[in-house]
């Protein structure tokens, strides 16, 4: 179980404030709130990005650890040039790399529909393929807690109704936490909605209709 209660947190001029709740393994909780209202704070503070805050995060009843917790941005621009295979080999943060960790290497790929980047420069891919290849990153190294902010913000609409599928598949394993503006599209995937506005919770419900719609974005 991850149990979150972040009391005060400070970030330059904004602050996070109220925050209380647990999550469980194979549970999805999706943050819905306008720009600047703290949901990307709130991510990068339970990933351990930016730790100082009054409150406590618990993992399994511990202190949740770095090697637990994987945070993905919603796009990055590499300044490496870097084929993607040796990025995803790299990420697995071991002198050696073995047979068995390529062909997981290799699944992964296949499983995510990312084999043809393989051979790719990251510098030459799309935010969108640079969001797969941060997910299939993500899946490598099989961290129990996933956070991911704005999963769906440059795929097709193809690709994001795969990612449903992905992640009814992966989050067996995983307690995950995403933020979103695609309301419609986490409504099919999300165990439960978190509101934010103003750096403070405003609800956290199963639905997402729309007198909760009206407390964030009204």
């Amino acid at each position: 179980m991850l149990k979150i209660q972040i009391q005060n947190k400070s970030f330059h001029n904004f602050t996070l404030k109220g925050f209380q709740f647990s999550l469980r393994k194979g549970e999805i909780l999706a943050l819905a709130g306008m720009n600047g209202s703290g949901k990307t704070t709130l991510l990068k503070t339970i990933a351990g990005i930016d730790p100082d805050f009054d409150g406590k995060i618990l993992f399994r009843g511990q202190p949740l650890h770095l090697n637990d917790v994987e945070y993905i941005p919603p796009s990055i621009s590499p300044s490496l040039s870097i084929l993607t295979r040796f990025f995803l080999e790299i990420s697995l943060e071991k002198i050696k790399v073995t047979v068995e960790d390529r062909e997981r290497i290799h699944k992964i790929a296949s499983f995510l529909k990312i084999s043809n980047l393989m051979d790719k420069d990251l510098k030459n891919l799309s935010s969108g393929e640079m969001t797969k290849i941060l997910l299939a990153k993500a899946l490598i190294r099989k961290k129990p807690v996933l956070l991911w902010d704005e999963p769906t913000s440059f795929l097709d609409l193809k690709y994001k109704n795969y990612l449903l599928q992905i992640l009814k598949k992966i989050k067996k394993k995983r307690i995950l936490i995403i933020t979103t503006h695609d309301y419609h599209w986490a409504k099919k995937i999300a165990d439960s909605f978190m509101g934010i506005k103003n750096g403070e919770p405003v609800f956290l419900d199963s639905l997402l209709n729309k007198e909760n719609l009206k407390k964030i974005l009204i």
